[in-house]
């Protein structure tokens, strides 16, 4: 996000004294890791239809903000900005191909081919960029369609599951219990529930 680099850059004006911990190789390794997540985390909020998601934007750039001021001097801001922008820039086509053919059968393999990658080198750049491995980004978001189609309350969850781009309602609902800790079924009547007090 162009804008939010430079709102970053006009702000970040902190003295080398103030930093501490800058020597330490794990901490560096770990700020990097949370500043990896942040920036994933706005830019996968935007242009969705999230309720509330400008305001998640924000908690997530002030988060950045006060990681880039405490521990952070302004090379060190640049440099780790940089290097997540052509990150991002790496992934940004990739993921919005997923996005848009999350439904068909897209393996990590023929993603790799259709991007000039190996499947080992596509596999470490989620891993490392998106901290996530492939497989649970796509199941992601599949995820994300299938309760918006489970909202609207007029499929069977076995349609949905074969129109997300699930094997079956098996495997929908083995994903579905692992990311939200119930079955397709138990949210389905807790949304009918809600719906009938509204």
């Amino acid at each position: 996000n162009v804008y939010l680099a430079a709102e970053i850059k006009k702000h970040v004006k902190v003295p080398v004294a103030a930093i501490g911990g800058l020597n330490d190789p794990a901490q560096m390794e770990e700020n990097e890791k949370k500043m990896m997540t942040l920036i994933r985390n706005i830019y996968d909020l935007t242009g969705t239809d999230v309720p509330g998601h400008e305001y998640e934007m924000l908690r997530d750039y002030y988060a950045m903000m006060q990681l880039l001021v405490t521990v952070y001097r302004q090379e060190e801001a640049d440099d780790l900005l940089y290097r997540s922008s052509k990150a991002l820039q790496r992934l940004s086509p990739i993921t919005e191909y997923i996005k848009k053919h999350y439904a068909e059968d897209i393996s990590l393999q023929s993603l790799a081919e259709q991007f000039g990658y190996s499947i080992e080198h596509l596999s470490r750049m989620f891993q490392k960029y998106a901290q996530i491995n492939y497989k649970s980004y796509l199941s992601g978001i599949r995820l994300e369609h299938a309760v918006e189609e489970m909202e609207k309350g007029d499929k069977t969850i076995s349609e949905i599951a074969t129109q997300v781009g699930f094997s079956d309602s098996r495997a929908l609902a083995k994903a579905f219990q692992k990311k939200y800790g119930m079955l397709p079924s138990e949210y389905n009547r807790k949304n009918r529930g809600q719906m009938s007090k509204n």
